[in-house]
């Protein structure tokens, strides 16, 4: 394997950028757009229920304080968050009418 790099490295010195791209390739992590921290200041979103806070989001992106990109991300994990509360809040009724019927589990 040594050997083989070591090739490899001299065919990408010599100017050889196929050798130059599989050496970087496997050397070093891919690059992956971030996009600038933004701030701000959303109301309803700190205290509101999941719906309260994607209002918040689609008002914000309306009015032109957050991008599309960054409201369609929170609109998303807002989304996944009511999928999560949905599945315990199921989960949670379940138990109860387990409980009321004495189900033994």
């Amino acid at each position: 394997m040594p050997a083989i790099i070591a090739v490899l490295v001299e065919q990408a010195k010599g100017g050889d950028i196929q050798a130059a791209r599989l050496i970087l390739e496997r050397t070093l992590p891919p690059v992956k757009a971030v996009g600038p921290t933004i701030e701000a200041e959303l109301d309803g979103f700190a205290s509101g229920d999941l719906k309260a806070r994607a209002e918040a989001v689609t008002m914000a992106m309306a009015q032109g304080q957050i991008p599309v990109d960054v409201g369609q991300a929170l609109v998303s994990t807002l989304n996944t968050q009511s999928a999560i509360v949905e599945s315990c809040d199921l989960s949670d009724r379940i138990a109860k009418l387990e409980a009321l019927l004495n189900v033994n589990r």
